[in-house]
């Protein structure tokens, strides 16, 4: 659970620094209720339907497991942006689609 919420607290910094505002009491709370997501099992559909600070953290995990896999150690902050950008109407058209695929398929797009 520690580890949880340390893992949250790093995502959290990660969105405050992209962008550039300071966390509400509100974000801050929801850190205090730390939340598990089977990887392999969650849809687009569910990833919509899931905070916008949620969403970042989620965003974030899957950037990093696909860097790790391609051999990539940098990203540009735009990128992210974009990705998240594409990623979210990619999620939009489908909704059943497992997050890994959908995370494969706006990669190689």
């Amino acid at each position: 659970m520690i580890a949880a919420l340390a893992v949250a607290l790093l995502f959290s910094s990660v969105s405050v620094v992209l962008s550039q505002q300071t966390p509400s009491p509100q974000a801050l709370s929801q850190l205090s209720t730390p939340k598990q997501f089977d990887l392999n099992t969650i849809t687009c559909g569910d990833f919509l339907n899931l905070s916008l600070s949620d969403r970042g953290y989620l965003l974030m995990l899957y950037v990093g497991y696909a860097s790790a896999k391609s051999g990539r150690t940098k990203f540009v902050t735009a990128d992210l942006r974009a990705r998240g950008q594409k990623l979210t109407d990619y999620c939009a058209s489908s909704p059943q689609t497992k997050m890994f695929t959908a995370v494969g398929k706006v990669a190689n797009s």
